[in-house]
C-alpha cells in the first residue's frame, strides 16, 4: 500500500506544485492536503489510520482526525477552487489504483 500512497503522494504534488509534507498553513498547500486525503479515503477506500501512519513514516506528524477534517472539507475547497475538481479527475484517470505499484 505505501508504493501506492506515495504514488498519490507525488502525483499531487506534481499537479498542484505543493510539497504536501512540508509543514505550512498556506491556503494552496491545506487544500493539496485534502485532495491527497480524499483521493486516497475516498478513490482508494484507505482508512484515516491508514493515511495518518503513511505520512508519519515521512515524519509528517498528521493525525487521523486531522485527515478526517481534510476528507470533509475537500467538497467545501472545490467550490472555491475549481483546479481542484480537475486534479481529482487527473487522479482518477491516472489509473493509481489500491496495491498498484506503479
Amino acid at each position: 500500500m505505501n508504493e501506492t500512497y506515495l504514488s498519490v503522494l507525488n502525483r499531487v504534488n506534481e499537479l498542484t506544485g505543493v510539497d504536501i509534507l512540508k509543514k505550512t498553513r498556506s491556503r494552496k498547500a491545506v487544500e493539496a492536503r485534502s485532495l491527497f486525503y480524499y483521493y486516497l479515503s475516498i478513490c482508494l477506500k484507505a482508512s484515516d489510520n491508514e493515511i495518518s501512519d503513511f505520512l508519519m513514516y515521512y515524519n509528517n506528524k498528521t493525525h487521523r482526525t486531522t485527515v478526517l477534517y481534510g476528507v470533509k472539507m475537500f467538497e467545501i475547497y472545490q467550490k472555491y477552487n475549481s483546479n481542484l475538481s480537475a486534479w481529482l479527475n487527473d487522479l482518477m484517470t491516472a489509473g493509481i489504483q489500491a496495491g498498484s505499484t506503479a
